[in-house]
């Protein structure tokens, strides 16, 4: 009986971190495709209502938003251990237009310990993208 509780305690301590790890990597790629989805949705408001669609990010408050002008439409916590870092394009320099482009093509990079992926926004086109670097 000893025996068979030492081989079980052994393989719980060596699954429980794989687990784990698995479980961060899941809520981070949840987390990316849901910024996606917002600006999917955010950029056909735009469009549906004719009206500029704002994104702005706020670093003390760990949020991304959107905004009509001054007036808040929809804020997203950001999880701790994600941070973005501006690319070739200002973090608060998104803009969806009624046209359906966006104001400025460059890219934003979000990172998670070891992983990378870059938002790519093409000029004048208004379409964007989100690929995994590492």
């Amino acid at each position: 009986m000893m025996v068979v509780m030492l081989i079980l305690s052994s393989l719980l301590l060596i699954t429980v971190p794989v687990v784990s790890a698995s479980a961060e990597e899941r809520e981070f790629n949840q987390f990316v495709e849901q910024l996606e989805k917002d600006m999917y949705y955010y950029k056909m408001l735009a469009r549906t209502e004719g009206r500029t669609v704002q994104m702005r990010f706020s670093g003390p408050n760990q949020t991304y938003g959107f905004y009509y002008g001054m007036q808040l439409i929809e804020r997203h916590t950001i999880p701790s251990n994600v941070h973005f870092r501006s690319g070739t394009i200002a973090m608060n320099d998104i803009y969806f237009y009624p046209t359906g482009t966006v104001r400025s093509s460059g890219t934003i990079f979000i990172e998670r310990d070891d992983k990378r992926y870059r938002l790519t926004f093409q000029f004048r086109r208004g379409r964007f993208y989100v690929e995994r670097l590492s």
